[in-house]
């Protein structure tokens, strides 16, 4: 279930007896229990929510590419994808150490927006746009069904994603805050570029 979430409406927001845990850029969390909130602000970032749901394990993470990459052809193999697929690698492999079973693993896929600034003069090479081909990209080769999605569009969103029904609400982010939001994931991705320039080359991020 994908549902746009309200306060009023979804008492949950509110609810004292869940654990809260917020997510940020670069962050993945698992939990095997039944009372967590897993909440994230997106822009052109995305958050992958993964989940077992017969062995009761899920989890999400945050994260976008670490740059706008024209070779979207073989985004997985890029410099540009290597990141992201080592953000889905810890999420999946957090989920296993838990339990799960990856034949069982199902997912649902938030983000990729173009944010005001964001847009690219050529639209299939948007930060948004690339960072959610990648995710797709990446979930059929590893064959994970993905069963709901909210992605794209001109508006950052506020998930929720509760662990006990494993379903996620969604909320849009006024254009007032995306310039905010904007800064936070530039920042992001410079700091992307940084660990990138540092990284030592013979150490290989994903698997063949």
């Amino acid at each position: 279930m994908t549902s746009p979430a309200s306060p009023s409406r979804y008492p949950f927001l509110h609810d004292p007896t869940l654990t809260r845990i917020s997510l940020y850029p670069g962050d993945h969390v698992v939990v095997s229990d039944s009372n967590s909130l897993l909440t994230t602000v997106l822009g052109s970032c995305i958050a992958v929510c993964l989940f077992d749901p017969q062995r009761r394990v899920c989890g999400m993470n945050h994260f976008m590419l670490s740059e706008a990459s024209h070779r979207d052809d073989r985004l997985l193999h890029s410099e540009a994808g290597r990141y992201g697929v080592y953000a889905m690698e810890l999420l999946i492999n957090g989920l296993m150490q838990q339990g799960a079973s990856r034949s069982q693993l199902r997912a649902k896929v938030f983000g990729g927006a173009a944010l005001f600034g964001q847009q690219s003069t050529t639209p299939q090479t948007s930060i948004g746009l690339l960072n959610v081909r990648f995710v797709e990209d990446f979930l059929r080769r590893e064959g994970i069904p993905v069963i709901g999605q909210a992605v794209g569009g001109n508006q950052g969103r506020v998930i929720y994603f509760l662990s006990s029904s494993y379903s996620v609400y969604v909320r849009s982010i006024a254009h007032n805050r995306g310039q905010q939001l904007q800064s936070q994931e530039t920042a992001y991705q410079r700091a992307l570029r940084r660990l990138r320039a540092q990284a030592d080359n013979s150490v290989t991020l994903w698997r063949d």
